[in-house]
């Protein structure tokens, strides 16, 4: 064998062996991974976050395959978010997390929901958008939570100027069963929607049916009373706006803004 040859297999060698070994010093053991992660805990829970910061990106370097990953890339966020006020490091942080807990549906959901709130503040509608509909698409959603985050989903589109889409997405869910409770907050939510955009005779229609359900929760009746009041002041109704000002005194627990509600009313009619 010539000695070229020989020289370039054992270089070859030393190449591989180095590679070797810095995968295992990569790779922490399970006293050292538990050590490495308590340590950033202290650090969080003392209040010491750039310390805590450290400490959490460095076990997740050490640790692809770690028990406690999504500890730290939630600390990770919580600290962007909240600690440097960091929006958009946030919700790339979050997005980062989806990699490898995109196939846990519940972990996702949470993640999922964060990083949309992220991407709204930021003002990136469509980014939250993305991540909204991905969340979505879990079965496993109670009807609840659906709810809640079609209300936020359609909140974002309202911000990003898309009345469409927002209506889209509530009359979506509307057209599906739900429990009362979760039907009575749909219905105002679509009632003042369509109110806002003009639609006046649908809102009507909405806003009454919560008001007028006894079975719904008092406070999502009273919403829809004033909303509905209010209504019936602009086409000049004031006997029928006075007269739902006046049956919310029971469902509101504020008197004083009922009554100024019927001076403001009484004041506009003359």
């Amino acid at each position: 064998m010539s000695f070229q040859r020989r020289f370039l297999i054992a270089i070859a060698f030393a190449g591989l062996s180095l590679l070797l070994l810095g995968q295992a010093g990569c790779r922490e053991s399970g006293e050292d991974e538990t050590a490495s992660i308590v340590a950033a805990r202290s650090a969080f829970i003392d209040g010491e976050y750039l310390r805590a910061e450290e400490r959490y990106e460095k076990y997740l370097q050490a640790n692809p395959q770690g028990n406690y990953r999504l500890e730290a890339w939630e600390r990770l966020a919580d600290i962007s978010q909240y600690v440097r006020n960091a929006p958009a490091k946030t919700a790339k942080l979050l997005e980062s997390s989806l990699l490898e807990y995109g196939g846990d549906p519940e972990t996702a959901s949470l993640l999922l929901l964060r990083a949309a709130r992220m991407r709204t503040a930021l003002k990136e509608y469509d980014k939250a958008g993305s991540l909204y509909a991905k969340l979505l698409e879990n079965d496993a959603l109670s009807q609840a939570l659906r709810v809640d985050i079609v209300l936020e989903y359609a909140h974002s589109r309202l911000e990003a100027h898309d009345d469409a889409g927002a209506l889209a997405l509530l009359r979506q869910t509307f057209a599906t069963p739900l429990a009362p409770e979760l039907k009575a907050k749909l219905t105002l939510e679509l009632g003042l929607l369509q109110l806002r955009l003009g639609q006046k005779p649908q809102a009507q229609t909405l806003l009454r049916e919560v008001y007028e359900t006894d079975a719904y929760p008092q406070a999502l009746r009273a919403s829809a009373g004033f909303a509905l009041a209010s209504l019936l002041q602009e086409k000049r109704e004031t006997a029928a706006a006075a007269q739902i000002l006046e049956s919310l005194r029971p469902l509101y627990p504020n008197p004083q803004v009922i009554e100024q509600q019927l001076k403001a009313l009484h004041s506009n009619s003359k």
